[in-house]
């Protein structure tokens, strides 16, 4: 495994990182004439693995995971006996490099982010795929503005009837209290983390942040966050309830799912066109300390008479 430089058809141009798991790698295409972006277990395929559904990899599901904010599948396959898989390079800079280099960020932005995340994470809960890892590691945001969740190496199915088992899983701080308390994972877990993201993203530090892991496990479980509005004044209050109901302790009070909570947004905010959010992010990304922030628009909801 040390050695090789080619995968499938692909070229190995360089390491990108690595995990005890697995290796990801920017490679070259000779058919496409493009750079890729490949996923290497590090672990060998056993005759176990390929006789359950439940332990193949999501990211080998190439074919059911085609969505405008989701990195984009291109290919799969095994190399002597270590599986890979092999997605879009994306010309961009994930979340967390961005928060590196500004702190936080603009308001409309992070509301366009949010957008095009739940897009894409309604996508896969309809396919009853659960992300189990969102954070700004994994979030990369491309040159002309496109939004893409990406690294689905720990996501799992799930069905109404068998929700995933007890188990944390994911990255420290962005775990969901129901994971911390070894309870069922759901849909609503992945919101959990998602509004963890999006309060960093608008305040530059996570709701439950604490001078340990123990400390922020525990207020992750029985701590209140503080308000946005108490960290970034200005935030709508639209948007501050909407996060709000997803870092809500209990599951039963966040949105059942991505779907439920993109239609919930959109009664509340007055979204734009896909192709005017990219334009402002691609605005924003290319020359941050020079971009205009534009209001976010609320609706006002009428009662019924």
């Amino acid at each position: 495994m040390e050695s090789m430089r080619k995968v499938g058809r692909y070229s190995i141009v360089a390491e990108l990182k690595r995990s005890d798991k697995q290796a990801t790698c920017k490679a070259w295409d000779p058919e496409a004439e493009r750079f890729v972006l490949v996923k290497i277990s590090l672990e060998p395929q056993t005759e176990t693995d390929e006789e359950s559904e439940d332990a193949q990899p999501v990211s080998s599901l190439h074919e059911n995971l085609r969505h405008d904010h989701l990195i984009l599948p291109l290919d799969a396959g095994i190399e002597h006996i270590y599986p890979y898989s092999v997605f879009e390079f994306i010309e961009g800079d994930d979340l967390r490099v961005l928060l590196e280099r500004v702190d936080q960020l603009p308001v409309d932005i992070t509301t366009w982010i949010l957008t095009a995340l739940l897009s894409g994470l309604a996508f896969l809960h309809d396919k009853n795929i659960l992300h189990r890892d969102i954070k700004p590691e994994n979030i990369m945001l491309a040159r002309d503005g496109a939004v893409k969740l990406c690294d689905f190496d720990l996501a799992s199915r799930f069905v109404e009837t068998r929700p995933v088992e007890a188990g944390l899983t994911g990255s420290f701080g962005y775990f969901s209290p129901e994971e911390i308390l070894g309870e069922k994972v759901l849909p609503a877990s992945d919101l959990f983390s998602l509004g963890v993201t999006i309060y960093e993203l608008l305040t530059g530090a996570r709701p439950f942040a604490g001078t340990s892991m123990a400390n922020e496990t525990r207020a992750i479980t029985h701590r209140q966050h503080l308000p946005v509005h108490t960290l970034r004044p200005g935030v709508p209050d639209a948007l501050a309830a909407f996060i709000d109901r997803l870092l809500a302790k209990d599951p039963s009070q966040r949105p059942k799912d991505a779907s439920r909570a993109l239609h919930e947004l959109s009664r509340t905010i007055d979204i734009p066109d896909e192709k005017t959010r990219s334009r402002a992010i691609s605005s924003y990304i290319d020359a941050p300390d020079s971009y205009t922030e534009l209001p976010v628009r609320t609706i006002e909801l009428t009662q019924e008479p």
